[in-house]
């Protein structure tokens, strides 16, 4: 039964990204990992973790290295 509910859980993951969003993997100054997506420029994103705009997760743990975009 277990299985099953996680089996749903996990439905539609390995799909690409629709609608032109990119999904992004960044690591923290502190070894951290922050997963996000984004329909904007990926430059201009990455910019916006490391300048702190948004606060969030990623505004104390700078800078953030981008590891991985698809």
């Amino acid at each position: 039964r277990a299985r099953k509910a996680a089996a749903g859980r996990l439905e539609g993951w390995g799909r690409g990204m629709s609608d032109g969003a990119t999904l992004y993997i960044l690591r923290c100054a502190d070894d951290s990992y922050y997963v996000g997506t984004t329909r904007a420029d990926l430059k201009r994103r990455v910019a916006e973790h490391n300048a702190g705009t948004f606060g969030g997760y990623t505004a104390s743990r700078r800078p953030v290295t981008l590891l991985f975009s698809q």
